[in-house]
């Protein structure tokens, strides 16, 4: 099965505006931002992956959804 790649990046905002801006053809498909600052980048299934991301750990949907989940306990809920 092929999967979409997910990437948990922790940098403070110039440094993510360069990387997002450094990927080729508007790549990523998607940015989350979490609870804990960190932010979810999603390429999608046919991607390369950017050489300033390819230092990063690849997550597969399954594998980040697991990580998103640790990393948002302790999150206020919405009243």
């Amino acid at each position: 099965m092929i999967e979409n790649k997910y990437f948990l990046l922790n940098l403070p905002e110039p440094a993510l505006d360069a990387i997002l801006s450094h990927c080729v053809e508007k790549a990523i498909d998607k940015v989350r931002i979490l609870y804990d600052g960190s932010y979810v980048v999603k390429l999608p299934v046919d991607a390369i992956i950017p050489d300033i991301l390819k230092n990063k750990q690849v997550y597969i949907h399954s594998e980040i959804l697991k990580e998103i989940e640790k990393r948002e306990i302790g999150r206020p809920k919405k009243l």
